[in-house]
């Protein structure tokens, strides 16, 4: 397979999924090494990507080195004889690559036309043809749609938004008693729903440009578990909690996805419980759920509505759903207390739909938009 192979140092790994994700936009196949279970086989995995790769690309930084494994990465390609074309993300040039026309990247910067009219020498690149727009009604197919599940409870529930991250709204609601059920980002502004009667206690959030291992790793150690994710302006958001309900969680952060992964965590017994999209990469969270039985999704190009009413009628409920790399994912699942739920797709912020179905005694279980963020 004709492919680019990415080497970088997982401390820059936020700019590396934008860098990966401008690449495919431009018609390039491209490898990294985003796996974050490593096994004894992983090293002969990279070994064969960097051997079989026909360009390989450089993320030049202090991180990267430090880091033996870009090292040994950058001597095996030279060896190898790949085209190397190094970007400097930050830090000085490298005095291996003193002799080689680098691209300054800095500050998070994308490449220039000119690294892919460089790659496209060495590489196959794809002719994207982008389709002229057609006319049509509104529909819960393709991007720029929000979906809001709603559902029958009693519970106490309050939505607010704003450009900046609400930290301090989501404070007052701690103080009423309230827990984040459900956090999401459209373009320029964020939405966090807060309810009672969750099951949740002593909640802690976490906003961070590159993925948060070490704070989930540490609020493992402290007994949470990850009941929220969401990915915007640059950064993601993990909401943690204490819950009795939840426990042995795993995850798993990848660019496709990741259909075997689900498959073996279902047969341990855990289930999806958290389940989002961002810079270019599909976090999946399975947990041992108690209040989960079986459990299925569906991925496709188009809202899927006729499976939802599929499995509404096998007694399922919608318990995840979110978009990503042009397909929506919804996961339904059948849980101990079968309750009555609504959904919506709206291209527009669904307030005054939200509102009517509080009038009726329903709250958000889900919130979710297609709008595509960096």
């Amino acid at each position: 397979m004709a492919h680019i192979f990415i080497s970088y140092s997982h401390k820059d790994k936020g700019y590396v999924h934008k860098l990966q994700e401008a690449l495919r936009r431009e018609g390039f196949e491209v490898w990294i090494d985003d796996r974050i279970d490593y096994g004894t086989e992983w090293p002969k995995v990279i070994q064969k990507h960097l051997d079989e790769c026909d360009a390989f690309i450089v993320v030049v930084s202090e991180n990267a080195f430090e880091s033996k494994w870009v090292q040994n990465e950058v001597a095996r390609a030279d060896r190898k004889k790949k085209p190397i074309f190094p970007l400097l993300l930050h830090g000085e040039p490298w005095l291996s690559f003193e002799a080689t026309q680098y691209i300054d990247v800095s500050g998070g910067n994308l490449p220039p036309e000119r690294l892919y009219s460089r790659l496209e020498k060495v590489t196959i690149r794809r002719q994207i043809i982008v389709p002229p727009p057609k006319p049509t009604s509104p529909s819960v197919g393709g991007s720029g749609l929000w979906a809001v599940v709603m559902t029958k409870d009693n519970a106490g529930q309050s939505h607010f938004s704003d450009k900046a991250f609400p930290s301090e709204k989501i404070d007052q609601h701690w103080n009423e008693n309230k827990e984040i059920t459900s956090v999401t980002y459209a373009p320029n502004f964020w939405t966090v729903v807060m309810s009672t009667q969750t099951g949740y206690t002593i909640q802690s959030w976490y906003l961070n440009p590159t993925f948060p291992e070490k704070e989930i790793e540490a609020g493992w150690n402290a007994g949470k578990s990850i009941t929220s994710a969401a990915y915007g302006d640059g950064s993601w958001c993990i909401v943690m909690s204490m819950t009795d309900n939840l426990s042995s969680q795993g995850y798993l952060l990848t660019s496709s996805f990741p259909t075997k992964y689900i498959k073996e965590e279902w047969d341990k017994g855990k289930r999806i419980t958290v389940l989002a999209y961002g810079a270019g990469q599909w976090l999946v969270v399975m947990t041992n759920d108690k209040n989960m039985n079986m459990q299925s999704y569906r991925s496709q190009n188009d809202f899927p509505k006729d499976h939802i009413k599929e499995d509404w009628d096998k007694g399922y409920n919608i318990s995840s759903l979110a978009y990503g790399n042009g397909l929506w994912v919804v996961v339904m699942s059948q849980e101990t207390t079968s309750r009555e739920q609504s959904w919506k797709t709206l291209e527009t912020f669904p307030g005054d739909y939200i509102k009517s179905m509080y009038d009726d005694a329903y709250i958000i279980s889900v919130l979710t938009n297609s709008f595509q963020t960096k």
